[in-house]
C-alpha cells in the first residue's frame, strides 16, 4: 500500500488505542511512525552494486517481517516515551508492534506481496485483493484523520482529497467521482459529531467492508480464471492466477494465468474480466487504457467468455530459466518474480515480471544486462515465490 494509506490506518488505530495509551497525540504519532517504519528498507538500497535489482530483492524483505517488527516497535516506543513521558511503555510497545502488523498486512493486500513470517517459512504470500492506491479506503478513514489533525495538515488532506477525485474520474469516469465527493462530505459531517470509541469504531466497520468487497471479488475472479482455463486447456496446470482490481473499481480486474504445459513448456495468458459486463466491459477494466508491454505477447488461443477478455499468450521451454537461474542476476531477481519472463538477443538478456510490464521500455521489474559482462553477485534472501520454485524445479 501507499504510504498515505498507511498512515491513515496509523491515525485509527492510534484513536482506539489512546485510553490505552495514556495519551492521544501521543497514541497516533507512534501509531502512524510504526505504520510507516517497515518501509525504511530504501535507506541501504544504494549501498548496492545495482540498486534496482537491490530493491526488487530485498524491499519489504527483513523490515516486513513480524520477527523483526518487535525491534522496530520497541525502537517507536522508547521515542515516542521520550517525547510524551506519561504514556504507559507497555502499551505503547504494543500498539505500535500492531502498527507494524498492520503495515506488513496492507503490503499484502496487493499482489506485490510479503513474506512476515521469516525466518520460519520464507515464502511470498498475497493478497491480490486491492490496488496500491485505492481511494474507498481513503474515504473511509479520512474523515477521522482530518478532525484529528491540525489547521495545518487538515489543509493538506483538502489538497489530497482534491487529488483522489482526479484518481476516481479517471477510474470511474466523474459521475462516480460526484458519488465519491458526496460519500466524503457526508461522512465529514458524520465523523464530526462521533465521539468516544465510536469515532474510531465507524470507520473501522467501513475499512472492513470495502475490503470484504474486494476480497469477495478477487475469490470471483480465481474460480471464473480456473473454469475459463480448465475448460478449455485440460492438458495444461495452471499454477498461479495473479490478480488485480482497478483503483476504486472492485468488479474489474486485470489478471495473469501462470501454467505449466506438456513437455516442460511454461506459459503466461494475461487477461481482464469484469464482474459485472453489465456496467463495464471487461476490455474497459485495465488500469492503464494505453497498456504498451516489454513482452511481445503472440495471439490468445483461449476464447473469451462473458466475464473474460484474454489479452494474449507467450510460452516458452522452462529449461531456458532454469539454465538462466545459474547466474547470479537472474536468480536473484528470481527472489522477487512471480509471473516471470525473459528473452535471449545474442548476449544481451532481458528478465521481467508480467505483473509490472506497463510501458515498452525496461520499467520498474524488468532488467538487462549482458551474459558475457562479469557478474556482480549480492547476498541472497531466501525468500522465493511457489510458483518460481515450482517452475525452477520442474523435471
Amino acid at each position: 500500500m501507499d504510504n498515505f494509506s498507511h498512515a491513515l490506518i496509523g491515525v485509527l488505530l492510534g484513536r482506539a488505542a489512546a485510553p490505552y495509551v495514556g495519551h492521544t497525540r501521543g497514541a497516533i504519532f507512534a501509531a502512524i511512525l510504526a505504520s510507516n517504519l517497515p518501509d525504511i528498507d530504501f535507506i541501504w538500497m544504494p549501498l548496492f552494486a545495482d540498486p534496482k535489482l537491490a530493491y526488487l530483492v530485498h524491499h519489504r524483505g527483513h523490515t516486513h517481517t513480524l520477527l523483526v517488527g518487535l525491534v522496530e516497535a520497541a525502537a517507536v516506543a522508547y521515542g515516542c516515551r521520550r517525547l510524551w513521558p506519561e504514556t504507559k511503555l507497555f502499551p505503547l510497545f504494543l500498539l505500535s508492534y500492531l502498527g507494524v502488523a498492520l503495515h506488513v498486512g496492507a503490503d499484502g493486500w496487493n499482489n506485490y506481496g510479503v513474506h512476515p513470517l521469516w525466518p520460519f517459512d520464507p515464502s511470498w504470500r498475497y493478497g491480490d485483493s486491492i490496488f496500491i492506491l485505492e481511494p474507498w479506503l481513503w474515504m473511509a478513514l479520512g474523515p477521522l484523520a482530518f478532525w484529528e489533525a491540525g489547521p495545518r495538515l487538515r489543509v493538506g488532506l483538502g489538497i489530497v482529497a482534491a487529488g483522489v477525485l482526479g484518481l476516481v474520474t479517471w477510474g470511474l469516469g466523474p459521475v462516480w467521482a460526484a458519488a465519491w465527493g458526496l460519500g466524503l462530505g457526508l461522512l465529514l459531517a458524520l465523523q464530526s459529531r462521533l465521539d468516544g470509541p465510536w469515532a474510531w469504531r465507524v470507520p473501522l466497520l467501513l475499512w472492513g467492508g470495502i475490503l470484504s468487497v474486494f476480497s469477495l471479488g478477487s475469490h470471483a475472479v480465481q474460480r471464473e480464471v480456473e473454469g475459463s482455463f480448465d475448460a478449455q486447456l485440460p492438458m495444461e496446470s495452471l499454477i498461479d492466477v495473479v490478480r488485480s482490481p482497478r483503483p476504486s473499481t472492485p468488479w474489474c480486474w486485470s489478471f495473469i494465468a501462470v501454467s505449466i504445459g506438456p513437455g516442460g513448456s511454461y506459459h503466461l495468458r494475461p487477461g481482464l474480466l469484469s464482474l459485472r459486463p453489465e456496467w463495464t466491459a471487461a476490455e474497459a477494466c485495465g488500469v492503464r487504457r494505453d497498456w504498451k508491454r516489454s513482452l511481445a505477447l503472440g495471439s490468445s488461443d483461449l476464447s473469451d467468455t462473458a466475464l473474460i477478455r484474454w489479452e494474449g499468450h507467450w510460452t516458452r521451454p522452462i529449461q531456458e530459466i532454469q539454465q538462466l537461474a545459474q547466474d547470479c542476476r537472474v536468480d536473484a531477481f528470481l527472489h522477487f518474480g512471480r509471473a516471470i519472463w525473459w528473452k535471449e538477443e545474442g548476449s544481451m538478456v532481458q528478465v521481467g515480471d508480467l505483473r509490472y510490464d506497463f510501458e515498452p521500455e525496461a520499467g520498474f521489474a524488468e532488467l538487462n544486462f549482458m551474459v558475457d559482462q562479469p557478474a556482480e553477485c549480492m547476498s541472497l534472501p531466501p525468500w522465493r515465490s511457489a510458483v518460481v520454485q515450482r517452475v525452477l524445479r520442474h523435471r
